[in-house]
């Protein structure tokens, strides 16, 4: 094994501060969770100056220039992706070597994966899917005899894949790692509870409700049931549980229990902002789904408020409540004040270090709609012009995107007086969803009634 002055001379500049310091002995000196090491990870894709390194005016210039220089797309997901596995170090005192090892492996699979990006390796400049697909690979061979790494970096990767649309990969990644990590640490352990939880977002972008619902709950029984009990772990279970209760309007007990697990989440000395932002938008939602517009609007706008004065105007969950504040006020018919909205919301997403395109897509359609609604037709038609181009980014979520383009395109053919391509368009969305998406699929719900109204203005047309 290495020692720590060699795995140093392996790595350099801020990679091996952020390594080193995730490495220390020492509790107090180390990262205190994955969150503050993931923030530090942050701070270098940025190019700002990291928490591991000295705080200098030569350090803070060198970053200032680094922040600079265009970076490939896709760089960072995969770089964030794989640094996070550096989180499995030091379980033990006895285990520090064997973990520096790990973490000199994982440092090195970073470097020959990023690098690459500057070689030929890559027929073209490389793309979030590309870099991820090689990181992959490269995990499966390099570390073919050790379980541990190989599930700790395919539980990262599942959710890098699964924000890029890649829901069936982000599955099988996830399975993986559960796998994995019953055959290391035990079936009933915290690691195949997580990675339970980790499974039921990709299946419910893939449709498989109950079997998403199925594993959120097993995953939370199971983390209950570990002793000593891991209350954070416990607390984010409760709240993707709670959320996935109310988005399917299954319980309003739902929103009880979401309520006790923020203020469990407040009370504890390292909260999560973005958690807490996440969990109080979930509860306003009920409200939005059942056209509850009226009570929704002023419980958004507060939300909003809070949001941004705990999170700051460029994050994204910021972005996120400006959105769904927007199309509250579309719904009520407020054309001016939403696109203002939406144009924020855009603006703060445009300039973030990473996008998700389905979440990209939808707000330029929210947009479209907006113009539609101002009689800006020509912008509506930029706009979806905009929201193919995101579509053309997903995998299988494409579908979703595609039904709330088509049903928008025939709001713009009924608006240029278009009738009977509008109808189309309308028609077009239903089937489209009908064929593609489960039964259960809210894009389905709206198509259908939007080609319901849409029949009942025109009738006898």
């Amino acid at each position: 094994m290495e020692s720590a002055a060699a795995l140093r001379s392996t790595l350099s500049g801020d990679l091996n501060a952020i390594v080193l310091m995730a490495l220390r002995t020492e509790p107090e000196r180390r990262y205190g969770s994955a969150e503050a090491l993931s923030a530090d990870v942050l701070r270098y894709l940025k190019g700002l100056p990291v928490q591991a390194r000295a705080d200098t005016v030569g350090y803070r210039v060198r970053s200032f220039l680094r922040r600079q220089r265009a970076l490939v797309s896709g760089i960072s997901i995969a770089l964030i992706a794989l640094t996070i596995g550096l989180v499995v170090s030091v379980r033990s005192a006895r285990e520090a070597r064997r973990e520096a090892e790990r973490a000199r492996r994982v440092a090195t699979l970073l470097q020959e994966v990023i690098g690459a990006s500057g070689s030929n390796r890559y027929q073209s400049v490389p793309t979030l899917l590309t870099v991820l697909d090689s990181a992959r690979i490269a995990t499966a061979t390099q570390f073919a005899a050790d379980a541990r790494a190989r599930a700790d970096l395919y539980a990262v990767f599942a959710g890098s894949y699964f924000n890029l649309g890649r829901s069936d990969l982000a599955l099988q990644l996830s399975d993986s790692a559960r796998v994995l990590y019953s055959q290391v640490d035990g079936p009933a352990a915290v690691s195949v509870a997580l990675a339970l939880v980790g499974s039921a977002n990709p299946l419910m972008a893939l449709g498989q409700t109950d079997s998403s619902m199925a594993r959120l709950r097993a995953g939370l029984s199971m983390l209950r049931s570990v002793r000593p009990r891991r209350e954070r772990q416990i607390n984010g279970a409760e709240i993707e549980l709670s959320f996935k209760e109310i988005a399917l309007l299954q319980s309003d007990s739902a929103i009880v229990r979401m309520h006790a697990a923020l203020d469990r989440e407040r009370a504890d000395p390292g909260v999560r902002l973005d958690e807490v932002a996440y969990g109080e938008a979930v509860t306003v939602l009920p409200h939005y789904f059942r056209k509850q517009l009226a009570e929704a609007e002023p419980l958004l706008r507060e939300l909003l408020s809070a949001t941004e004065t705990r999170l700051g105007a460029q994050h994204y969950l910021t972005a996120q409540a400006q959105n769904l504040l927007a199309k509250t006020l579309l719904e009520l018919g407020r054309w001016q004040d939403g696109r203002v909205l939406i144009d924020s919301a855009i603006a703060s997403n445009l300039a973030a270090s990473s996008r998700d395109p389905m979440y990209f897509g939808e707000m330029y359609i929210t947009r479209a709609a907006f113009e539609i609604g101002l009689r800006d037709r020509n912008a509506a038609e930029r706009t979806l012009a905009l929201a193919g181009g995101q579509r053309a980014l997903l995998g299988v979520q494409q579908p979703i995107l595609e039904v709330s383009m088509l049903y928008t395109r025939g709001a713009l053919h009924e608006a240029r007086g278009q009738i009977a391509a509008a109808r189309q368009s309308y028609q077009a969305a239903v089937t489209l969803a009908r064929t593609k998406l489960p039964p259960n699929a809210k894009n389905l719900a709206l198509a259908e009634q939007k080609l319901s109204a849409f029949d009942a203005r025109h009738r006898g047309a």
